[in-house]
């Protein structure tokens, strides 16, 4: 928290308050400008003080910079792999608030919760009642931008908040709403008279228009990015065929125009060794005159990258995958999409989820949301903007893949998210039944029942975790799976096969 000079003798309230919190925070640190207050504790009320030499977890911490807004984010300085919950310094928080912000956190991992508010207290007033964040949510951009914009600007009271929410989303992080809080009455402690909020209203909204302006351009001249368009994220479906599948793919796209939540673009890749660049297929002609569908090609021929290109041209948006092989629940799409939006993680369109043990790979229906999934299933899973690990289209991983995975692609995937530390999010109570749900005559050869029949899947994790040096990190999550036992197991295995063959 912070505070200038004018509201220092009420600020006792708001610190008392928060040190009664039903779950406690580490520390209470409230930050202040030593162009505001010269000589420091001198100048601030005995109430201050006294809590300060009563209670070891408040702190108070002195800057230079007198931008209210920056001077709050400074303890990320300090903290740089802690939880730091920004609050506004007139507000009497209820006793459950750390709590409920906190627990939101726990709850959908690394997600920022946060509550705007141009709420109503006998008027209109606009502030920023709780921020939850960590130095990570901002990446490279808390040191690249909003530092260097901050002094370019300072003056904007408002650059330093929008720029740092810009940068949350920036680096891959979508902001969470928190609704209860967001229902709750304020309690400002100071009682500001109708006229005086009206006219805060109409100062602070000029003044935010105003910054956000600058802030637009800024963004704008440094990422090549529009603002509106990092946040107001389009959903892209993305999928590929090739020739065996395309009466399948016809049934498949025309039984998708039945989705609850339509895209804004359905992309369907195709590789030029198999039908000729720019030449529609006549299958797909009277979807692409439709405009419901957009073709690309590539020169890639493995079944699961192809549709991945996509994340070149739109990593900025909600990706969602399909097969041309199902016949998807008409609320695929919006399931996926409200799910992407609720955790901020990668959400698969199953509850399953992957578990190791020793030399197996073991599939658990239930009890756990939020894993590194190895069968990631690449036609039922979503990706918010920027999580996708893209940067696993670099050489060095494309020698790996086109080596090892021709048949496994997901693996490819797998590999950037454990890097990454990303986690994906199975969807509560969805079982999807492959059988049930697949379009009659497409498939012509389970490559599932293989990989799971000779333990493939697991041989090839153990590879991919040695070939990426992510032995310990994947070791973190499945400490029972031995990578090179796990190699060894199945190379003389794959000899007594060899023997039994011939």
């Amino acid at each position: 928290m912070s505070c200038n000079k004018e509201k220092i003798d009420m600020i006792y309230k708001s610190i008392e308050n928060l040190l009664n919190q039903t779950l406690k925070a580490t520390y209470i640190i409230l930050t202040l400008s030593i162009d505001e207050f010269p000589t420091k504790e001198k100048e601030l009320p005995n109430s201050i003080i006294d809590l300060s030499k009563t209670f070891l977890k408040f702190k108070i911490k002195w800057i230079k910079n007198n931008i209210n807004d920056y001077k709050k984010i400074t303890v990320l300085d300090d903290y740089p792999k802690d939880v730091i919950i920004i609050v506004n310094e007139e507000i009497k928080y209820p006793e459950w608030f750390i709590n409920e912000i906190y627990n939101e956190y726990v709850q959908y991992d690394r997600q920022c919760a946060i509550k705007y508010t141009i709420s109503k207290e006998n008027d209109y007033s606009i502030d920023t009642d709780a921020l939850l964040l960590k130095k990570e949510f901002m990446g490279k951009y808390y040191d690249e931008f909003i530092k260097e914009i901050i002094g370019l600007y300072p003056a904007n009271q408002y650059i330093t908040y929008l720029s740092y929410v810009f940068a949350i989303y920036l680096n891959g992080y979508r902001i969470r709403r928190n609704h209860k809080l967001e229902m709750l009455p304020l309690n400002i402690f100071n009682n500001t008279s109708n006229s005086t909020l009206n006219n805060n209203f109409s100062n602070k909204l000029y003044e935010f228009n105003e910054c956000f302006e600058v802030l637009k351009k800024e963004i704008y001249k440094r990422y090549k990015i529009s603002y509106f368009e990092m946040l107001d994220a389009p959903i892209i479906v993305t999928m590929t065929t090739y020739p065996a599948r395309e009466e399948s793919a016809v049934i498949m796209l025309e039984h998708f125009k039945k989705q609850t939540l339509k895209p804004d673009l359905i992309t369907v890749w195709l590789s030029e060794t198999e039908y000729p660049k720019d030449i529609i297929p006549s299958h797909l002609k009277r979807f692409v005159d439709e405009g419901y569908i957009e073709l690309h090609w590539t020169p890639l021929n493995t079944y699961g990258s192809k549709r991945f290109e996509v994340m070149k041209l739109f990593n900025n948006a909600f990706v969602i995958s399909v097969d041309d092989d199902f016949y998807y629940p008409e609320s695929y799409v919006e399931t996926l999409y409200s799910n992407m939006i609720l955790t901020n993680k990668i959400c698969i369109y199953n509850s399953d989820y992957d578990e190791f043990k020793k030399y197996k790979l073991e599939t658990k229906r239930s009890g756990k949301n939020d894993s590194l999934y190895v069968h990631i299933y690449s036609g039922l899973i979503g990706f918010p903007p920027f999580t996708f690990p893209i940067q696993i289209f670099d050489e060095r991983y494309l020698k790996i893949r086109d080596k090892y995975y021709v048949t496994h692609e997901e693996i490819w995937i797998f590999s950037g998210l454990l890097e990454n530390d990303e986690k994906i999010h199975s969807i509560d109570d969805i079982e999807f039944n492959f059988n049930k749900y697949f379009i009659e005559n497409s498939q012509n050869i389970g490559l599932y029942k293989i990989h799971s029949k000779h333990h493939v899947t697991e041989y090839m994790i153990a590879r991919m975790v040695s070939k990426f040096n992510l032995i310990e990190k994947f070791k973190k999550l499945h400490p029972e799976f031995n990578v090179y036992n796990n190699i060894k197991y199945h190379k003389k295995l794959n000899k007594h096969r060899n023997r039994i063959k011939y």
